[in-house]
């Protein structure tokens, strides 16, 4: 079924337009897209007081929100956690993100330094970046992480020599 959109006079597939139980049809009688605009337009007309009403609805609902919050993520740790590690995200930073969920579940745990004992330490990613070797890591302070950095780059360069 099909119908016309009230504002660009186009006619669509009902699907392109929102439901409404007090409409007719039982659905609006402007697309989605021209709602879309229609709101992103008053947004943009309003928008120091859309953002005023936004701060004052936060902290008088702060409490409520971050129940929400905790509750849908750990209702939903699987697609949460694909959202933190999207695609978008460089080899190197989704190997972080991935150590840093496994250490918040309790998967993993944060150990001394190997060498000297510290309890401050890093993750070094020893055998590189690729997702079988994210949670393979040798913990290490930050001085002797960085001397772990200098020895791999010797290794590859012996000398320096370009």
């Amino acid at each position: 079924m099909k119908a016309k959109c009230r504002n660009c006079k186009v006619v669509k597939t009902l699907d392109n337009f929102y439901l409404s139980k007090t409409d007719r049809n039982g659905h609006k009688a402007t697309c989605k897209d021209c709602a879309r605009q229609r709101s992103r337009d008053y947004y943009l007309r309003n928008r120091e007081d859309q953002i005023e009403y936004s701060r004052q609805w936060y902290s008088k609902n702060r409490a409520k929100k971050l129940t929400y919050q905790k509750k849908y993520n750990k209702d939903n740790q699987e697609k949460v956690f694909a959202r933190v590690i999207g695609e978008n995200r460089s080899i190197k930073g989704k190997a972080r993100q991935a150590l840093h969920y496994a250490i918040k579940k309790g998967e993993l745990q944060r150990q001394p330094c190997e060498v000297c004992g510290e309890v401050k330490v890093d993750a070094h990613h020893h055998k590189g970046y690729e997702k079988q070797y994210w949670l393979d890591v040798k913990w290490l302070c930050h001085k002797h992480h960085g001397e772990a950095h200098r020895i791999a780059l010797e290794v590859i360069n012996p000398g320096g020599k370009q």
